[in-house]
C-alpha cells in the first residue's frame, strides 16, 4: 500500500490495478489520487467509473481500449467486481476471456483499476493476470507509525499542521477507525481555519470526547488539587450515561497506572520504553508522565485505597456509590 502511494507521488502508474482490501477509505484515496495524476478536473471525456454488479467485461474491455480525448490516459474504474467471488471461480465462467485477452497486453493510455471489499484468493487466473499485467494492492487500516503518518498526511493536504500530541490525541479517541479519524481531522480544520498550526487545546476544543479522556479531564483536576472541578466533572459524566461503577473502576485504573510509571521513572525508564512495556497509548503515557509528577508514591496508594474503601461501603449497604465516589474525589484532592 505504502509502495503504491510512493510511485503516485513520483508520476509512475500502472495500465491495471487490483485494490482490495477492509479499508474503503484508503481505497477511495488512492482512486482519487490516481484521478488527480491522470486526469485534469472537470474532464469527464477521460473517466469513466462502473459498477460490477452492473456492466459486463465486454464492456470494461472496450472502455479500456478506448484512446484518450485529448488527453495522455483514460481513468476507468470498476467498483466492487463481483469476478473473483465463489460463485464465477476462474475455469468455470468463460465471460473473463476478453479481459484476461486484454491483460496479456494492456493499453498504455488507459489505467483500469478494478476494486473488491474484502480479501482475495491470489490463485485465481485474474489475480495472476493482473499481478503480472499491473499491480494488486492490498488496503488494511495502518497502525502505529504509518496511522500517525496518515494522520499527518491528512492534515497536510489541508494546509494545516498538527503537533505529535494531536495526532496521538485522535488516534486515542477514535483508534483505528479511519472514517471516524477523518471526520474528525476535517472538525480540526474548519475550527482552526484562521491559522496553521493545530494544537493540543484545538484539539480538545474540538474532538469527540470518549470515556477515557472524560477521566484524564479529571484526573487533571484532581492532579491540580481542584476538588470542585473534579466532582462537576464526575458528575457531567453520570450525566451523559456513564455508570458510577464503571467510573471508579476506571479511576482506580488510571491511579494504579500513574502508579506503575512513577515507578519505572524512579528505574531510570523512558517515556517510550515506559509506554512499550505497560501497552500504553503514547498519549496517555504522556500523560501518566506528567499527573504522577502530582502525586508521591504513598498519595497514590492511598488515593486507591480510599476509592477500595468507598467501593466496599457501596457493596455492604452502608451509602450510595454516587455520594461515596463524590466524598472519595474531594479526599483525593486534599492531599
Amino acid at each position: 500500500m505504502k509502495q503504491f502511494f510512493d510511485s503516485i507521488k513520483l508520476g509512475l502508474v500502472s495500465p491495471v490495478y487490483l485494490f482490495y482490501g477492509n479499508e474503503p477509505l484508503l481505497l477511495d484515496e488512492a482512486v482519487n489520487s490516481l484521478r488527480r495524476l491522470l486526469v485534469p478536473e472537470g474532464d469527464d471525456w477521460n473517466t469513466e467509473f462502473f459498477y460490477g454488479d452492473s456492466v459486463s467485461v465486454d464492456e470494461v474491455v472496450n472502455s479500456a481500449s478506448t484512446a484518450p480525448f485529448f488527453s495522455a490516459r483514460r481513468l476507468i474504474v470498476v467498483k466492487n467486481i463481483p469476478w473473483l467471488s465463489s460463485k464465477n471461480e476462474d475455469g468455470k465462467d468463460d465471460d473473463l476471456a476478453p479481459l484476461l485477452s486484454y491483460l496479456e497486453s494492456p493499453s498504455n493510455d488507459s489505467c483500469l483499476v478494478l476494486t473488491i471489499r474484502g480479501p482475495v484468493d491470489k490463485r485465481r487466473k485474474l489475480v495472476s493476470a493482473i499481478t503480472k499485467a499491473g499491480r494488486v494492492v492490498e488496503f488494511v487500516v495502518p497502525t502505529g507509525s504509518q496511522l500517525n503518518i496518515w494522520l499527518e498526511r491528512r492534515f497536510h493536504r489541508a494546509g494545516k499542521k498538527a503537533s505529535g500530541e494531536v495526532i496521538h490525541y485522535l488516534t486515542l479517541v477514535a483508534g483505528e477507525n479511519l472514517a471516524f479519524l477523518s471526520m474528525e481531522v476535517d472538525k480540526l480544520c474548519l475550527y482552526c481555519s484562521q491559522k496553521q498550526d493545530i494544537n493540543i487545546e484545538d484539539a480538545k476544543q474540538v474532538v469527540s470526547k470518549s470515556s477515557l479522556l472524560s477521566i484524564f479531564d479529571m484526573l487533571d483536576a484532581v492532579s491540580a488539587r481542584q476538588g470542585t472541578l473534579a466532582v462537576e466533572l464526575y458528575r457531567e459524566m453520570v450525566h451523559q450515561g456513564e455508570a458510577e461503577q464503571k467510573i471508579l473502576v476506571m479511576l482506580a485504573k488510571q491511579l494504579r497506572d500513574m502508579l506503575a510509571v512513577q515507578s519505572m521513572l524512579d528505574q531510570g525508564y523512558r517515556q517510550g520504553d515506559i509506554a512499550k512495556e505497560l501497552g500504553l497509548h503514547p498519549y496517555v503515557a504522556g500523560k501518566y508522565l506528567r499527573m504522577s509528577r502530582q502525586f508521591t508514591r504513598r498519595e497514590l496508594i492511598g488515593a486507591l485505597e480510599i476509592l477500595l474503601t468507598a467501593d466496599i461501603a457501596n457493596k455492604s449497604g452502608e451509602g450510595e456509590l454516587n455520594a461515596l465516589l463524590e466524598m472519595a474525589i474531594m479526599r483525593i484532592c486534599a492531599f
